[in-house]
């Protein structure tokens, strides 16, 4: 993902993560490589955190 790129913190955090923690035990505030969502203000819209 490029600086400047519109999906950078466009994403949103909504109740069903922790939701989904509480019924199974796993965190899905990850990417595809395991660093912690959101890094930002916000998600980044993509399988990568910038």
């Amino acid at each position: 993902m490029q600086a400047g790129s519109p999906a950078v913190n466009a994403g949103i955090t909504h109740g069903v993560y922790a939701r989904f923690q509480q019924l199974y035990g796993l965190s899905i505030t990850v990417d595809f490589g395991g660093t912690a969502r959101p890094q930002g203000g916000a998600f980044d819209i993509g399988a990568f955190e910038r």
